[in-house]
């Protein structure tokens, strides 16, 4: 018995030793594993920052080509407008053309017509 006493004896300061090893490896791993757990976390943290910012780039796109075929299609009506209104720009000229056309024409006809009656009056004295 005597034998194994020593050896318990012996044995306390080493698990002591071993024990106090492992304290302050705990104090040195505490602050190391919150500083992962803080880089963990800000991992993930900035993982879900970019699918939301691609997320909000999807959108965008979509927006983009809807903007974009809205602008073609309003482009294209632009154009058909300003086709348009210069082709009432020429029927304007083309109307007003025939109108000045027509009122020199009545005014021949006016004009013959007095010429007529006038002589006609003349036939008319001549003949009494």
């Amino acid at each position: 018995m005597l034998t194994t006493s020593p050896l318990k004896t012996s044995t306390a300061p080493r698990k002591y030793s071993q024990t106090g090893t492992f304290i302050g490896l705990l104090v040195v791993r505490a602050p190391a594993q919150l500083h992962l757990n803080h880089a963990v976390t800000a991992q993930e943290e900035f993982k879900e920052q970019a699918a939301m910012v691609d997320r909000r780039n999807g959108l965008m796109v979509v927006k983009i080509e809807y903007l974009r075929g809205a602008l073609e299609q309003m482009e294209k009506s632009r154009k058909i407008a300003e086709q348009e209104l210069v082709d009432a720009g020429e029927r304007v000229g083309l109307l007003h053309s025939q109108s000045t056309s027509l009122l020199n024409y009545k005014k021949k006809l006016e004009s013959d017509l007095v010429h007529i009656a006038e002589s006609q009056v003349n036939k008319s004295r001549k003949f009494d």
